[in-house]
């Protein structure tokens, strides 16, 4: 698993055993999602399997790089997730670290609802963005320079 943080304009990669760096931007299996029923609030969620065997490094890697306030405070370091997908790390992440303020973004309309449903009972996970993250950040649907880390 690599995954590929920015904090404060600096990349910070998992190094793999042999040391070597590697940055892969954008990739994301599409093709092993299913629906799920729940019975809370929030009822149709789509999974992926890949999330599941992911997020403990991701949440590993989220922790060596972002200090953790106290739980009491609310969140006050804003993580930009490029290319949420189903939405099973905004809300992993966000329960786990709640010192963060997660802001979930896609360019794909179809997880939307999936990350509003993941997400739906989480106070520090904003609203999902439709983000082309190809575009200039000029025109991106917020500020950018309010962002403090990139995933």
């Amino acid at each position: 698993v690599y995954s590929t943080f920015i904090l404060n304009q600096h990349i910070i990669s998992r190094i793999t055993d042999n040391t070597v760096k590697q940055v892969i931007i954008g990739l994301q299996s599409r093709n092993i999602m299913s629906a799920e029923k729940d019975s809370s609030d929030c009822s149709k969620k789509q999974t992926a399997s890949h999330n599941l065997r992911n997020q403990e490094p991701i949440l590993h890697m989220l922790r060596k790089y972002i200090p953790s306030d106290d739980k009491n405070q609310g969140p006050n370091v804003q993580v930009l997730e490029i290319g949420s997908g189903t939405g099973q790390h905004a809300e992993y992440m966000s329960k786990n670290m709640p010192n963060l303020k997660w802001i979930p973004t896609d360019y794909d309309e179809s997880y939307r609802e999936s990350v509003q449903e993941w997400t739906c009972n989480l106070p520090n996970v904003h609203d999902w963005i439709k983000l082309d993250a190809s575009s200039p950040p000029e025109e991106w649907p917020f500020e950018p320079n309010n962002i403090d880390c990139v995933y």
